[in-house]
């Protein structure tokens, strides 16, 4: 069957795309294929964005030394999921093809690390509405992550048991090439996202890291220390030495205050700007030393630190924070590659890989210096009446007493931090207590959890779950419909009854708001009969199912049953699964204490 390709002209008009002195390296693709595994896979269809061309082409896989010509053109490829899947398939025996050499470049990876199961960039990437990604992320699957960064997605759904044949009519091979080319495109446009995100990451690095992307996709530690190593004129090298990676130094971790008081009024929320950037280099603890500081009898440390002149990185990281602070004062955007690095050097240098600022008592001495700074200062705070109910690690929230004013506190600091640094060796102005905000009331829950209205009357709420990107979509509803009522009566309580009846009565709209959907084969694919979705396939047939969790009916499930939402009319709210969803809505009930 011969198939004719498909191609379609395009040029970007994002001028810091264009402006990459790499881009025209770069070659977007995605496949379609027969299956998911990655030994036998038989690869169907490839598509293709060229930079260098300036066009998609979608082929067949008949095309294939057309497709490695391809390939071989660009040293970019980029991909979502093309690291653990695409490229697998594409280099399996049964496909053939050689990628060898090539810059793997997964988009997905850049957001999360699959083989260390962990976070990667998506905690420090904001949307276009200046939402932490990592907050409103419903999942990682393509369409999510392009719906979160405000990327248009018109891709529908397709019958994979296309992919399974090798005969197909013109209608089937235009929806094939219509899907294929919504994947490439919606993968082109995160790409070019993220290489206008980290554009000012480009100033920071040399060369051969810009030429690689990756200030782009390494780790937020392999990013601060290609940067000192670069900035400090030292040889970027990681230790090899298995003997040594196995050191893993107690850092001892930040101090915490936990919430003295569920609710207070009048409350300044003050913080170190850049806590432990400061206390590494105003201790020069990036510099060990066999004779010199070691605390002046005021610190716990462990280690000895050179007292009589400022280390290379302990004066590169200074340099650094002073050049964010300038930038951030502009609100230029180029401000974040120099936050993440002067952030990031506490942590790698408690990391033995990282050779060039690893030593075994810097971390734990720079926290160890962190909790007595924070220690001390609520010590003092407190000789002097004011109230500190709560702190973690860089920060305290404090009660004024009547009669006493935010400048009263502020001019305290200032004699607490004097103090503080009157046992550093190379301390600086820009160490201060800044206030971060001011609450006329403050709901704290516990470690980064609390809720307020400060003093221009915002509602500010943090790390609560109903803000997460991961909410149940009814908490999130009904959370729209009483935050106007919170912010209204300057209350974020309510009764139990109340929000019960709000649940009960959107769930006699719409039950399947509290369904989950279930994409399944045929029961014969799976391999354990008793798996959810093998039972899900077994009685309600191959397919899409949405099915009410609840305690009492349906045929599927276990300890928690799963019926449809037919079958779920006539159930009570304490006949369903609503754990999640009292606990997102949890902060926000009255208790006997409220009352």
């Amino acid at each position: 069957m011969i198939i004719n390709d498909r191609f379609v002209k395009f040029k970007t008009d994002n001028e810091r795309v264009l402006s990459h002195p790499y881009i025209n390296d770069v070659l977007v693709y995605d496949i379609e294929c027969d299956s998911f595994d990655l030994d036998t896979s038989r690869v169907k269809f490839v598509g293709f964005y060229s930079y260098k061309y300036e066009k998609y082409i979608l082929l067949h896989i008949d095309n294939h030394e057309r497709i490695q010509g391809l390939i071989n053109e660009h040293r970019i490829l980029v991909g979502f999921n093309n690291k653990f899947f695409d490229g697998p398939i594409m280099e399996n025996p049964v496909n053939g093809f050689d990628l060898k050499y090539k810059i793997v470049f997964d988009c997905l990876s850049v957001l999360y690390d699959m083989e260390r199961r962990r976070p990667n960039r998506e905690v420090i990437i904001k949307n276009p509405d200046g939402k932490m990604l990592a907050s409103i992320l419903k999942n990682r699957k393509l369409n999510s992550v392009a719906e979160a960064l405000n990327i248009p997605v018109s891709k529908g759904d397709i019958d994979y048991k296309l992919f399974q044949k090798d005969e197909w009519s013109d209608a089937e091979i235009q929806e094939i090439f219509i899907y294929l080319y919504k994947d490439i495109n919606i993968t082109r446009q995160i790409f070019e996202y993220y290489i206008t995100y980290f554009d000012g990451f480009r100033d920071l690095v040399p060369d051969d890291n810009i030429k690689r992307l990756n200030y782009i996709r390494s780790s937020t530690g392999s990013f601060a220390y290609s940067v000192v190593c670069h900035l400090a004129d030292i040889p970027l090298v990681f230790e090899d030495d298995k003997e040594k990676l196995k050191l893993k130094p107690d850092n001892g971790g930040g101090y915490v205050l936990a919430p003295q008081v569920e609710y207070a009024e009048n409350v300044v929320y003050l913080d170190f700007a850049s806590l432990y950037p400061h206390l590494v280099f105003q201790c020069n603890l990036l510099t060990p030393a066999d004779e010199g500081w070691s605390g002046d009898g005021f610190f716990p440390v462990k280690g000895t630190y050179d007292k009589t002149s400022q280390g290379k990185i302990d004066k590169i990281l200074k340099d650094i924070y002073m050049k964010r602070r300038e930038l951030k004062r502009a609100k230029d955007p180029r401000e974040l590659g120099y936050k993440i690095a002067i952030n990031s050097i506490y942590g790698i240098s408690g990391s033995p890989v990282f050779k060039n600022v690893f030593n075994t008592t810097t971390a734990g001495d720079c926290t160890a210096i962190g909790r007595k700074t924070i220690q001390f200062t609520r010590d003092q705070f407190e000789a002097h009446g004011y109230k500190v109910i709560y702190g973690d690690t860089d920060s305290v929230f404090v009660q004024l007493p009547n009669g006493k004013t935010v400048q009263n506190l502020l001019d305290l600091s200032k004699s607490v931090i004097a103090t503080i640094q009157a046992h550093m060796p190379f301390p600086v102005s820009t160490f201060v207590l800044d206030v971060d905000d001011e609450f006329d009331k403050v709901w704290l829950f516990k470690k980064k959890h609390y809720a307020g209205f400060n003093k221009d009357g915002k509602f500010i709420i943090k790390g609560l779950s109903i803000i997460k990107g991961d909410a149940s979509q009814l908490a999130q509803l009904l959370f729209d419909k009483i935050r106007p009522l919170m912010i209204e009566k300057k209350d974020i309580k309510f009764d139990r009854e109340y929000i019960a009846n709000l649940i009960d009565i959107e769930l006699k709209k719409n039950i399947t708001i509290i369904g989950s959907l279930y994409n399944v084969r045929n029961p014969d694919s799976y391999k354990s009969a008793s798996s959810l979705q093998c039972q899900i396939a077994t009685e309600h047939g191959a397919g899409s199912h949405v099915l009410i969790p609840n305690k009492i009916i349906g045929d599927v499930g276990k300890s928690k049953k799963y019926c449809t939402p037919e079958e779920a009319v006539d159930l009570k709210i304490e006949d369903l699964c609503l754990d999640k969803l009292w606990h997102e809505l949890d902060p926000f009930i009255k208790r006997p204490k409220d009352l």
